[in-house]
């Protein structure tokens, strides 16, 4: 596992892929148990990788799972990032819920942890609609190194009442297997909003867009920014939440890279700052 000093000691942390941390388990796993997709990729393509991570997270048994974003506490790097950026800690006796001691928080109670741009939805849609030409698409390519980049993982509030349906147990799950959302990060935060808003207040939302660093996915009125189509996209569950046409994928692909590199690079400034103060300390 690699260490946080470690990790800041990168030329670019914020594009260091988290599949890393599992690489030899995952492509052990896949020599006995390989993906279906594979056919057609090559050993450089992270396409493959990103395939053969899924595969084995998917299927490892649910008690030894790791997820990168660690929404189980199982990631030790992604843990020790999360202690140093916001004081939050993954509390086994509740389910692997995390718990922040933020004041401004208190009303949210427990806090889940997701990886924000889901890249296997987009991957499916891709490959489906395009085949084995998704491959050579670069801006995918690129999608599915940055999924697990530190800039993509986020704290999320562990249940919510999404839009006018009943509270989810999990919100981290409820996103995810609703087909009317599919994992798209943007609806999904806008149903945060809604839920805070509704629920709490106005500030407790802004205060959770610049506490965790996701001020480039809203506009100055805190207002969340689609990630394609954005003179005509509804930011609530529908029939067909996901990009649909080449122009579509490819918007949202530039789009969401775009943000995760942006988001990342701020981190990393935020962790090596806090490590320069707590070695004068």
């Amino acid at each position: 596992m690699t260490s946080l000093c470690k990790f800041l000691e990168m030329e670019h942390p914020e594009w260091y892929d988290f599949k890393e941390e599992i690489k030899e388990q995952a492509e052990e796993y896949a020599k006995t148990n390989p993906p279906e997709d594979l056919e057609g990729l090559t050993d450089c393509n992270p396409i493959k990788r990103a395939l053969i991570s899924h595969h084995f997270t998917s299927n490892s048994p649910e008690g030894k799972r790791l997820h990168l974003d660690s929404n189980n506490g199982g990631c030790q790097l992604t843990n020790r990032i999360y202690a140093n950026l916001w004081k939050l800690y993954c509390n086994s006796k509740k389910g692997n819920t995390w718990e922040c001691n933020d004041e401004k928080f208190v009303l949210i109670g427990r806090f889940g942890s997701d990886t924000m741009n889901s890249f296997k939805s987009i991957y499916n849609i891709f490959h489906e609609k395009f085949g084995d030409e998704a491959y050579k698409n670069v801006n995918l390519q690129e999608y599915a190194k940055l999924t697990h980049t530190i800039g993509n993982f986020t704290p999320i509030p562990f249940s919510i009442r999404f839009f006018r349906q009943h509270k989810s147990k999990c919100f981290n799950k409820h996103r995810g297997c609703n087909k009317r959302i599919e994992d798209m990060w943007d609806i999904s935060l806008n149903g945060i909003k809604i839920h805070f808003e509704r629920e709490y207040s106005v500030k407790i939302f802004r205060d959770y867009i610049d506490t965790f660093c996701l001020n480039t996915y809203v506009d100055k009125d805190c207002n969340v920014r689609p990630l394609f189509n954005k003179e005509t996209r509804k930011l609530t569950p529908q029939p067909s939440p996901l990009p649909q046409t080449e122009c579509e994928l490819n918007e949202f692909l530039e789009s969401a890279n775009k943000k995760i590199i942006q988001r990342g690079t701020i981190l990393v400034e935020i962790l090596k700052g806090n490590i320069c103060c707590c070695e004068k300390n």
